[in-house]
């Protein structure tokens, strides 16, 4: 004697249980399966947006660094080219003259002002790539190509830091582009 028979149930509605049961652990398999896409997809988004947070630090750390440099560089070519250094600083030490401090503070001031002017592009531009408009990141690539070209071919100043400057903004910029576009990513070259 079938098993469903000893229940009271006939053969059509044992089938019909079992054809529900199997739906019923077909649907619980599916949920499983969207669950784990879910937690793939968020862990390949997490893999993406480190690689993207590290582009983005090293082309700001670049634009800062090349920025620190340009300021001391510029800062201390002020200084040279004010020869009296040497008489300010002998007044400051050995005679104590208040005249010499104040010429010191203004040669200081003066050399804080003009590397400043020199470097304020590179600063600026490491901010505006960290913003998340993408109209604001381009005005922070446009900012800080032109500045490091202008650098590397007008004043001739470490070009070959400049250049990798604009590789590492130029990296993170198209970074973030193909972060926003996916679809940018499928495109295969014929």
């Amino acid at each position: 004697v079938p098993a469903f028979a000893q229940l009271g149930i006939t053969e059509e509605e044992a089938q019909f249980l079992r054809e529900q049961l199997i739906k019923e652990q077909l649907k619980d398999l599916q949920l499983e399966i969207a669950k784990l896409k879910r937690t793939i997809q968020s862990y390949n988004e997490e893999s993406g947006q480190w690689l993207l947070r590290y582009i983005r630090r090293v082309a700001v750390s670049s634009n800062f660094l090349l920025g620190l440099w340009v300021f001391v560089a510029r800062f201390v070519l002020h200084i040279k080219l004010r020869s009296r250094l040497n008489q300010i600083l002998n007044e400051v030490l050995v005679k104590r003259k208040h005249a010499a401090y104040e010429s010191l503070f203004r040669l200081t001031y003066e050399g804080i002002l003009r590397a400043l002017f020199r470097s304020s592009p590179l600063f600026l531009s490491a901010i505006l790539l960290n913003r998340s408009s993408m109209l604001v990141r381009t005005l922070g690539l446009l900012l800080s190509c032109s500045y490091s070209l202008f650098l590397a071919f007008g004043v001739r100043f470490m070009p070959w830091v400049c250049w990798f400057n604009v590789l590492f903004t130029s990296a993170h910029v198209i970074a973030r582009y193909y972060h926003q576009f996916p679809s940018f990513g499928s495109v295969q070259m014929l």
